[in-house]
């Protein structure tokens, strides 16, 4: 991330945070997670954005529980009507909603995000509304990660704190073959320029589509392992980049689609090549005094006392709530050393083997100064991701936690009798392992509630169904 784009992003949002994808005015930080009904302002805003893009079609989305997106659409003359409703939908249905006996479930549209859907022209032009999820007309859902975010948001901005984040989204495209094997589209390394004019046509198109959504896209290169790729989304308010995040992926897949690839964002989709991350780069921003919280050049690394009580909250915590960051069977085979996959819970002032660390930023550049989480994976749900990392780090504010010493040398050279030695600890090994630890975590239960409950019961039908596979590995190692 671009050390002065990210300067002057915080700068700007010392007035208002970002509303990229619908509202013509900005709004208000200490106004901008309210889950009330609309206000006639805004339905009349989304009224004139229908004429305008003459819409005929309204798409309302949502995440579920594992990051998914989810929509339904209705024509505009309906859609019109249901901008103030609760728009009801089956719960049973959705990973993570509800059980069959509790099954409705309501939308409740955030009129905020409305935009454009930038490839439906042809048939019609489409519009999107992100939607957080309500149990009944009064109450919204309490295991809904937006709604979660949303909520702990509220919990900082209550101390005086925002919150900012800044993820860089790792994926492969991979080329369609006949035998279904996965083919990288092409054989380049990082940062490598492509000829191909196909391609880097498909690079702009799909850079575009991202913009017109309101994706703030910063940048697009190429990474480490053939057919492998990185977007890096501007830093801003956590709750509008993970819904970046979510629409992001969506439309990176189905440009992929119209280019006869297929893009995933699995953690490890090839054996013996790197796996995709989501790191996330994070500060908080001091409400009252409007300035970077995380920044005091007196201090270690240039980080505020609250920064480094914060960063140790995270380290903290990291054993145990992996599950919510990494959270698929595949989470844990791109977590293992040699892959430039952190797995040690320590930090570092630039030590990209480290599970945080901190990146060098210019002594005139304190707006510039936070941290950088490198263990999300880029098929997380942004939303559980970026609560947990503002969870953990309040906890460590209010448990005012001294940080520890930073390590500078390379973890991934480093053997696990010296890691036992230095007291580094590791991440968890495997899904079962990782569920293991949040199903008797009294921070996460008293943190996340009822989301753990069906978080715990999801991932362990899972993974069951993975253990009961037999994988072509064992075919060919023990027949």
């Amino acid at each position: 991330m671009n050390r002065t784009t990210y300067a002057t992003l915080v700068i700007s949002m010392i007035i208002c945070t970002t509303t990229p994808l619908a509202a013509d005015s900005s709004q208000a930080i200490s106004d901008s997670f309210s889950i009330s009904r609309p206000t006639q302002e805004q339905v009349a805003r989304a009224h004139a954005f229908f004429d305008r893009h003459q819409v005929q079609f309204v798409a309302f989305s949502f995440s579920d529980l594992n990051g998914a997106l989810k929509e339904v659409t209705y024509p505009i003359d309906v859609a019109k009507k249901m901008l103030t409703k609760r728009i009801a939908f089956d719960g049973s249905s959705v990973v993570g909603c509800t059980s069959i006996t509790n099954s409705d479930m309501l939308l409740s549209p955030d009129l905020e995000t409305l935009t454009l859907v930038p490839w439906s022209n042809k048939s019609g032009p489409t519009a999107r509304i992100l939607c957080d999820i309500f149990s009944d007309e009064n109450t919204p859902y309490a295991a809904d990660p937006r709604v979660i975010l949303r909520t702990l948001i509220a919990r900082a901005h209550e101390k005086g704190y925002d919150f900012f984040v800044g993820p860089e989204l790792e994926f492969f495209i991979f080329k369609n073959t006949q035998d279904g094997k996965k083919e990288a589209v092409d054989t380049a390394g990082y940062f490598d320029a492509s000829t191909q004019v196909q391609w880097n046509e498909f690079v702009c198109t799909t850079m575009q589509a991202m913009r017109t959504q309101g994706i703030d896209v910063e940048k697009w290169h190429h990474e480490v392992a053939h057919g492998q790729h990185e977007i890096s989304i501007h830093y801003g308010n956590a709750l509008d980049v993970a819904d970046q995040v979510i629409l992001a992926r969506h439309t990176i897949k189905t440009y992929a689609q119209f280019a006869g690839c297929k893009a995933s964002f699995m953690p490890k989709p090839l054996a013996h090549q790197n796996g995709s991350a989501m790191h996330v780069h994070f500060s908080l921003y001091d409400m009252q005094q409007h300035r970077n919280a995380f920044s005091d050049r007196a201090n270690t690394s240039a980080l505020s006392t609250l920064a480094q009580s914060f960063i140790e909250g995270i380290l903290h915590h990291a054993y145990e709530g992996t599950l919510l960051i990494n959270n698929t069977i595949n989470s844990f085979k791109r977590l293992v050393p040699g892959y430039e996959a952190p797995v040690n819970i320590c930090w570092g002032k630039k030590n990209r083997s480290a599970l945080i660390r901190i990146p060098q930023v210019d002594a005139s550049e304190s707006c510039a100064v936070r941290a950088e989480m490198r263990s999300p994976d880029a098929l997380s749900n942004p939303y559980l991701t970026f609560a947990f990392i503002l969870a953990a780090g309040l906890d460590g504010i209010e448990q005012d936690f001294t940080l520890r010493a930073p390590v500078e040398e390379n973890l991934y050279r480093a053997s696990l009798e010296q890691l036992r030695f230095r007291g580094i600890a590791t991440l968890p090994h495997s899904l079962d392992e990782a569920i293991t630890l949040v199903a008797s975590n009294a921070f996460a239960h008293n943190t996340f509630g009822d989301l753990i409950g069906e978080l715990i019961k999801i991932k362990e039908r899972e993974a069951r169904q993975y253990h009961l596979h037999v994988s072509h590995w064992e075919q060919e190692r023990y027949n």
